[in-house]
């Protein structure tokens, strides 16, 4: 197991700040836990379970993709881990959302609400 795994299970005791010093030697294969991933993206684990539970009721994803089951224990030696994040996702995904205006983020908002709508017109017109 290389040290850089190491540095990831143990994040709990390295601390955040560690974390981000060796985040740009990592595979973008590592897998992370819920903490990690929502130190990655700026956000609270309450946030990610909000967006996986609207992925459920919607189904379509609405934050990063995730890995729901037990982690491989080979490389994390997490057990009971009920989800999985991996790095490479969660930096495709955060970077697919970057902006440079109000403007340019006022028209993903858009492009995105319009995306749901069709989806669920194409629902609605699958019945008739």
């Amino acid at each position: 197991m290389s040290n850089k795994t190491e540095e990831v299970q143990d994040l709990n005791e390295l601390g955040q700040i560690h974390f981000f010093q060796i985040l740009d030697s990592l595979s973008p294969r590592t897998p992370l836990t819920e903490k990690q991933a929502a130190w990655v993206l700026g956000k609270s684990v309450s946030q990610l379970q909000h967006w996986r539970s609207e992925t459920k009721t919607n189904s379509e994803l609405i934050g990063p993709p995730f890995i729901k089951g037990e982690a491989s224990s080979r490389k994390t030696k997490a057990t009971n881990t009920s989800v999985i994040y991996e790095l490479g996702d969660l930096l495709k995904w955060r970077d697919a959302r970057k902006v440079g205006s109000s403007e340019e983020a006022d028209e993903l908002v858009r492009l995105m609400r319009d995306r749901k709508l069709a989806k669920a017109a194409g629902h609605i017109l699958s019945f008739f």
